[in-house]
């Protein structure tokens, strides 16, 4: 699953605006930031400052406004939408705070819709997804609904859907944001160990300074600006 390049990301005077003239929001500000492959890096902020705007330069799913976001050495912003949406199904994978499971399907059968972009046959992808449910520790829960899930259960069900492309990336977004603390500090514990065990690059944005804190190496976002913490180097 590692990537065979030592960057995962390059980030070089990106920047990224909204609008224009006086009404112009600027929500990521000449921002310099390395991460390697492997990596964890929490990136945290308050609502506005940015975090989440970078996190969609990341993944592929928005372009700067000014500056170059190099993923494995590629810029993004000159790849075609094809290119885009490819790098997007097979070499990054995505976490939310709102779970997303769909309700009428089990915990496998939401793991298996992100296996049908893939082509994989129908034996094969169920026992992927029950593969990959093991993989986050929900194997005796592979029958139910979302309903007869846990909020901390169905985060796993959705980072095992995340991992069903056997991406090189993890981009989560507030993952931990609608569950309680010692529900939180479990997910955040199976992020890391994705990462230390599996070579996962993992970037969590987060506005939770406790949660932050418990990843690696941690960036502050502030006004669109990248600020180093005591574990953090923004620029290589």
């Amino acid at each position: 699953m590692t990537s065979q390049t030592t960057t995962a990301y390059e980030l070089i005077g990106v920047s990224r605006s909204f609008g224009t003239g006086d009404a112009a929001v600027h929500a990521v500000r000449d921002v310099n930031l390395h991460i390697a492959a492997g990596e964890f890096v929490a990136i945290v902020g308050p609502s506005g400052s940015g975090k989440t705007t970078l996190l969609q330069l990341l993944g592929a799913l928005d372009r700067p406004t000014a500056g170059k976001v190099l993923f494995e050495g590629r810029d993004l912003a000159g790849l075609s939408e094809s290119a885009s949406a490819d790098v997007r199904l097979h070499a990054l994978g995505f976490v939310f705070q709102q779970f997303n499971l769909i309700p009428t399907l089990t915990a496998r059968q939401n793991v298996e819709v992100a296996l049908a972009p893939l082509k994989t046959g129908g034996s094969a992808r169920r026992a992927k997804a029950e593969e990959l449910l093991d993989r986050v520790g929900l194997y005796s829960r592979v029958g139910h609904l979302p309903s007869q899930l846990s909020g901390g259960e169905q985060q796993r069900v959705a980072i095992a859907r995340a991992l069903a492309s056997e991406p090189r990336v993890l981009l989560a977004d507030e993952p931990t944001g609608n569950l309680d603390s010692a529900t939180g500090d479990d997910v955040m514990e199976l992020l890391r160990a994705l990462s230390a065990d599996e070579g996962l690059t993992v970037v969590l944005i987060t506005h939770d300074d406790e949660i932050a804190a418990s990843a690696p190496r941690v960036v502050r976002v502030r006004d669109g600006e990248l600020v180093a913490t005591d574990n953090a180097v923004v620029a290589p």
